[in-house]
This record gives structure tokens, C-alpha cells and sequence, in this order.
């Protein structure tokens, strides 16, 4: 495949892996096709989901290609599955691949579930808020300690490797970054013109982190 894919042009007809249908790694696998000068129809997405499930696609020939997040994409390497073709791996390679901030690793829901359970909401911000918090002032050494075993996917040498890589991409409060709302804008309208009349001051909020952030604060 490496021989065949040099350009992003080259995924045309191809059957790329991602998590889910309509998943950010679905939205990133579409924005490269487009961005290559191809039709959103010119590839096929299929859901395979992430580590094991997804390098069992690929052994078995059932994916061309994936968009998938870490430590899949470093074992894929290390197995001689795949290479590195667009790198979103570090924060400023995922940038230049983007053009900009995305808001993929990130908690979303309908406005409908939020107003209705804003006490469940408020709960979920907490949690990420204080585990922000505490990712941002130990190691990844210490980290890579705390999650379950099934993170490191057999290889916890190689999840430690790709977990420095990616730290840098989180921010430390949970808040919405500057610039990325319209950066995911232009991303999906890419392919999805309608996305460009969407008000993106009602697709996110920062309330409940910001509540979060103070509960923390005074404790």
C-alpha cells in the first residue's frame, strides 16, 4: 500500500477503518479524502472500532487504511500493520495536518440530554475537570500507572512512548480552546456545507467546567 498511497489523493477507493460511523476519526478519515480533491463517496468508512478489533481488520485485509487514536496507530507500526501516512499524533503535526486546533478527545451530547440533566452534566465536568487537573501535575510514567491495564494494549513500553506524544494535547482545565470551534467549522463544512451556518456559540459550553473548576478550587 505504502508503493500505491503517496498523496492524499491516493485514497480514493480505498476502505478506511475508523471507530464508529460519524465518529471524529469518520469526520478526519472524510476531510482527508476531500481535502485530496475527492468526493466524500469516493471511500468507503468501515467501523471497526480501535485496538485489537481494528488490527485484526487490518490484519485480515478488511481496511485498506485507518484513522485511529494511540496506542493503535504505534502498534500498527510496530507490527509492520501500517506506516504513518497524515501524523496527528503530536499537537503541532496535528495542527499542520488541520490547519488548526480540533476538538476530537472531548465530551458531547444533545442539547436536549444537557438541559434536561444538567445535575448528571455537571457530574461528568467534575470528574474530567479533576482528572485534567491531576494529568497535568504527574508523569506520564505516573499516568500510564493509573489506567487499566487494557490501555496498553499488551505493550506498555510502546503506550508510554505514545502517551508523551499526545499529554501535550490536552488542555489542563477542560475548557474549550480558543479558535477550535471555528477551525471544526471549516473542517466539516469541507464536506458538509451546511455546517457553515451553524452558530457555534450554541455548540459548546464552558459553565460547567467553569463550575467544576471553582468546586475544586474550594475544597
Amino acid at each position: 500500500m505504502k508503493d500505491k498511497v503517496k498523496t492524499l489523493a491516493d485514497l480514493k477507493g480505498l476502505t478506511i477503518g475508523v471507530t464508529d460511523l460519524g465518529s471524529s476519526t469518520n469526520m478526519l478519515a472524510t476531510y482527508n479524502v476531500v481535502k485530496g480533491g475527492n468526493k466524500e463517496s469516493d471511500y468507503k468508512p468501515l467501523p471497526v472500532g480501535a485496538g485489537n478489533t481494528l488490527i485484526a481488520a487490518m490484519k485480515q485485509g478488511q481496511i485498506d487504511a485507518a484513522v485511529t487514536s494511540e496506542p493503535t496507530a504505534s502498534l500498527l507500526k510496530d507490527q509492520h500493520l501500517a506506516f504513518t501516512f497524515v501524523d496527528m499524533s503530536h499537537k503541532d503535526k496535528a495542527e499542520k495536518a488541520l490547519d488548526g486546533g480540533y476538538a476530537s478527545t472531548s465530551l458531547y451530547m444533545q442539547r436536549s440530554y444537557v438541559k434536561a440533566h444538567p445535575d448528571v452534566v455537571q457530574k461528568l465536568a467534575d470528574a474530567y475537570v479533576r482528572t485534567l487537573k491531576w494529568m497535568s501535575t504527574h508523569t506520564p510514567e505516573q499516568i500510564a500507572d493509573k489506567v487499566p491495564h487494557e490501555y496498553w494494549a499488551g505493550n506498555k513500553a510502546l503506550y508510554l512512548e505514545a502517551l508523551k506524544g499526545q499529554l501535550p494535547m490536552f488542555t489542563t482545565d477542560g475548557k474549550m480552546p480558543a479558535g477550535v470551534p471555528e477551525n471544526v467549522r471549516k473542517i466539516l463544512s469541507s464536506f458538509k456545507p451546511a455546517v457553515k451556518n451553524i452558530k457555534l456559540d450554541q455548540t459548546y459550553t464552558n459553565t460547567f467546567v467553569d463550575k467544576a473548576a471553582q468546586d475544586l478550587k474550594n475544597k
